[in-house]
């Protein structure tokens, strides 16, 4: 396990890692769901992190080896 690690983006650049996500991304939202999107997240994100940065914390565990047989669709 790694972490935890804190991630202190800005509020944009946590807006724009959202976007980076297949279910927010820009070209599947349209400009209007993106303008609403950004503007309703920034307005949570900034009463939560009055300082414009965000305090996320960040742990993973990376799992090593080979599968011991096929998957089986």
């Amino acid at each position: 396990m790694f972490g935890p690690v804190t991630w202190q983006p800005t509020i944009a650049e946590y807006i724009e890692a959202r976007h980076s996500q297949s279910g927010f991304s820009r070209e599947w939202m349209g400009d209007e769901l993106v303008k609403e999107f950004d503007r309703e997240l920034g307005t949570l994100l900034a009463r939560q992190f009055p300082n414009g940065r965000c305090q996320i914390d960040i742990s993973f565990t990376v799992a090593w080896g080979t599968p011991s047989s096929p998957v089986s669709s």
